[in-house]
């Protein structure tokens, strides 16, 4: 029905600091496991680079990304022309460095 999924950490905005992962583990790993079941691709969002010094989704889902083999991609989720872009190559460089090979590209 649709090519990605994004924004699957977005309770973060509302939590902020509170955000925990575990809280939330159950429902992320069968979001993730419906992605891999059905070959969905997965969001990855520089935004989090430029807002909190972080891709969106953290490191937590980004190893489950990785155990899944999920395909994912990048987007820079840009409110402005500056932004289109932005910070792909470090991106890139996380997810190589996480093993996540598979990128969905238009």
């Amino acid at each position: 029905m649709f090519k990605f999924l994004a924004h699957i950490d977005y309770l973060k905005r509302f939590c902020g600091n509170a955000y925990k992962f575990n809280l939330f583990k159950n429902d992320i790993t069968a979001v993730l496991n419906s992605l891999q079941q059905t070959q969905t691709a997965l969001e990855v969002s520089t935004k989090g680079l430029r807002k909190a010094g972080e891709l969106y989704p953290g490191a937590e889902i980004m190893q489950e990304i990785a155990k899944r083999d999920i395909t994912v991609v990048i987007n820079d989720d840009a409110h402005c022309v500056d932004e289109l872009g932005m910070n792909f190559d470090k991106a890139e460089a996380e997810l190589v460095k996480y093993g996540i090979t598979k990128r969905l590209k238009f």
